[in-house]
């Protein structure tokens, strides 16, 4: 990462050197100059000089070649030349340590993502995971303050574990394998010869949440000052021996966290298409809606709570297609289910009206959702929310909660109804892991074929 920041320094002192040095000097040796006061900038970094033997040294190198060459504006030359060298020296303390890998919107961005890998991993071999989250106390932490911390956390982590920069100063640590007690005495450990001023809290999968923003969240909640008696406590000294440095390539993967476009784009692209489609949506759903109300006794629509993104519930919106005392009928008709609990399906279901079996075969009960689209709580294609509890899921499951749920799924293109909650759950995390543009035309494509042939619908 300091190679790319010293390339990029390269280039504008390039550009620097031409802009001031053609008329008075020759505008290569200004480039070297240049250069050369960033490469001791980087250099000092790396040997971690203190700035006030570097910063003199790199602007002594600028100033000698403007006095040799006669630069008509020394005070213009030297100025610009501090301001290349301070804008390498804050990217450098912004990339210190990092691998270069991007964790897109703060989560998970596919399966070659550590972290993605980590709570596959967790999530199947049902084992504990703790996000520890350190943050410098002051309203704009300096970034050498933050370089310090990961500096001081890195040697103390295992070749799995990984470190993530958030945006704001804060750094969060994912421990697989690792629970609250274990987390606070590594991080204990590793921050005890770092001055006051730390903010520090700890979550753990799956008590605390299910996915990493949650984790996340939960652990900003918890922090406390650190050191002091608010904060974690470890049996370990204040002051422990510094751990030997283990082979660059054994290190944990550094991410740093970035808001990438993915979900600006795709809430683009819903309220493009809601747009689009609102005037035939809207009365197609009115009109559906005074059938409702005329076919059976009761309210055209109801809200049914569904878990979305990160398990939080929220209200879907539907056509009513059953009667109104369904869901006290479901106990007594529980002998009749087809499928295995938490999923609940009946064949000839006496509670469907007969307006009802019409919305349900053609899908058109679940119009309303574009509602749901519109308020940002469903998109138009991902993984369909199902009505299983939270507490229902197995720990391989959660993985769909990545992802905000759509009102086009990969089960509802291959079996609707006649899938269970496990086999659903399998095609939902495919979906999660290789969603791309192609793959979702086609899966819309089969969604209609899957709807125009009633597959799996009752």
């Amino acid at each position: 990462m300091l190679l790319v920041m010293w390339m990029a320094g390269c280039l504008l002192a390039a550009l620097a050197s031409v802009a001031l040095s053609a008329a008075d000097g020759p505008w290569l040796l200004g480039f070297a100059a240049i250069l050369a006061a960033q490469c001791v900038v980087l250099a000092g970094r790396a040997a971690r000089l203190p700035g006030w033997v570097t910063w003199p040294a790199g602007l002594a190198l600028v100033a000698v070649y403007a006095v040799r060459y006669g630069t008509e504006d020394l005070v213009t030359y030297v100025a610009l030349a501090a301001a290349l060298m301070i804008l390498i020296d804050r990217l450098a303390a912004l990339s210190d340590g990092l691998s270069g890998l991007l964790l897109r919107d703060g989560r998970p961005s596919g399966p070659t993502d550590p972290i993605a890998r980590d709570f596959a991993r967790v999530r199947r071999q049902e084992v504990p995971l703790s996000v520890g989250l350190v943050s410098v106390s002051e309203a704009r932490p300096s970034p050498r303050r933050v370089a310090r911390v990961v500096r001081q956390v890195l040697p103390y982590l295992r070749v799995t574990d990984t470190l993530v920069r958030l945006p704001g100063g804060g750094v969060a640590v994912v421990l697989p394998g690792a629970d609250a007690r274990i987390a606070a005495s590594v991080l204990g450990r590793a921050l005890a010869a770092e001055p006051p001023g730390l903010l520090l809290g700890v979550a753990t999968f799956p008590e605390d949440g299910q996915t990493f923003a949650v984790l996340k969240e939960v652990a900003r909640s918890r922090q406390r000052p650190w050191p002091g008696d608010a904060g974690p406590r470890t049996r370990e000294p204040r002051r422990s021996p510094a751990p030997q440095p283990v082979d660059g390539r054994e290190r944990p993967a550094v991410l740093v966290e970035t808001r990438g476009l993915d979900l600006p784009l795709r809430r683009a692209v819903d309220l493009l298409v809601l747009a689009a489609t609102a005037p035939v949506a809207v009365p197609l759903i009115g009109a559906l809606a005074l059938a409702v109300r005329l076919d059976s006794p009761g309210p055209a629509f109801v809200r049914i709570k569904r878990l979305g993104r990160d398990g939080r519930t929220f209200e879907l919106l539907k056509l009513r297609s059953m009667r109104r005392d369904a869901d006290r009928m479901k106990e007594q008709l529980r002998h009749l289910n087809t499928m295995a609990w938490p999923d609940f399906k009946i064949a000839d279901d006496p509670r469907v009206t007969r307006l009802g079996r019409v919305l349900r075969k053609t899908s058109l009960d679940e119009l309303p959702q574009l509602y749901n689209v519109l308020r940002g709580q469903m998109t138009l294609i991902g993984p369909r929310p199902c009505s299983v509890a939270l507490a229902d899921y197995r720990l391989w499951q959660s993985e769909r909660l990545e992802v905000t749920p759509g009102i086009v799924g990969r089960w509802q293109a291959e079996g609707r109804g006649a899938m269970d909650f496990a086999d659903r759950c399998r095609l939902d995390i495919r979906q999660v892991r290789t969603h791309s543009l192609r793959l979702e035309l086609l899966l819309v494509l089969a969604t209609i074929r899957s709807v125009f042939a009633s597959k799996g619908a009752y």
